[in-house]
């Protein structure tokens, strides 16, 4: 019988893989698996080692690794069940958006099937979580979409904020107070000089936002043409 704390601890490195090759399309390295999960690099090559040989995972002990299929699989499905749990925390208990990733990292791992089914299906079945990241769907199928970092549009350019990217909760909070949230509407009228904050215009008013934060902003930029 596997232990539990062995299974959840594989769902969170599977997690922590899909995040880091998908953001760049090539092998999750060893380093930025132990930091991404603060745990040690010969940890996540003991660990690494164990999902390749339950076939979860393709490891290089020099490049990283990537998901196998069924590794893939797997981790869409607790991706699934820890958004859908933001998103319940969120409108069933009224949870702040930064408030809801570490419970969901909790009962991501608790849910039956059965329970998963009936919180998406009184969702609603949606798309999208709090933070605007996707949902993916029951088959593990993800929506795809053409984002770019804030930080990345030219000045006088206006867009849609899609997504907030990372877990901190006092980033997250900094982005409520300055209104910087998914669906708003948000246009960058200055870039700043030498690496100064950007200056935008978000709801009719004019905000300031670091360019290290901003670079966890994604959007989609509207054509006014």
């Amino acid at each position: 019988m596997t232990n539990k704390s062995q299974s959840v601890s594989a769902e969170d490195y599977l997690k922590a893989i899909y995040r880091l090759s998908h953001a760049s399309g090539v092998h999750a390295p060893t380093k930025r698996i132990a930091e991404e999960l603060a745990v040690t690099a010969p940890s996540v090559t003991g660990m690494l080692k164990k999902l390749e040989s339950r076939g979860l995972v393709h490891y290089s002990p020099y490049t990283g690794a990537t998901l196998s299929r069924k590794g893939h699989a797997r981790a869409m499905k607790v991706l699934r069940r820890h958004r859908l749990v933001e998103l319940f925390l969120q409108k069933c208990l009224n949870m702040s958006w930064d408030e809801v990733h570490d419970e969901a990292e909790v009962l991501e791992h608790a849910l039956s099937d059965k329970l998963e089914r009936r919180i998406a299906d009184w969702l609603g079945d949606p798309s999208f979580d709090p933070h605007g990241a996707p949902i993916p769907d029951e088959s593990g199928r993800i929506v795809e979409r053409q984002l770019v970092a804030l930080t990345e549009i030219e000045a006088g350019c206006t867009a849609v904020v899609a997504e907030v990217r990372g877990n901190d909760a006092t980033m997250l909070s900094y982005f409520k107070d300055h209104g910087v949230l998914p669906n708003r509407r948000i246009t960058l009228l200055d870039r700043g000089a030498y690496g100064g904050s950007l200056k935008l215009r978000i709801s009719r008013k004019t905000r300031y936002v670091g360019r290290d934060a901003a670079a966890n902003v994604m959007v989609e930029v509207i054509d006014e043409s």
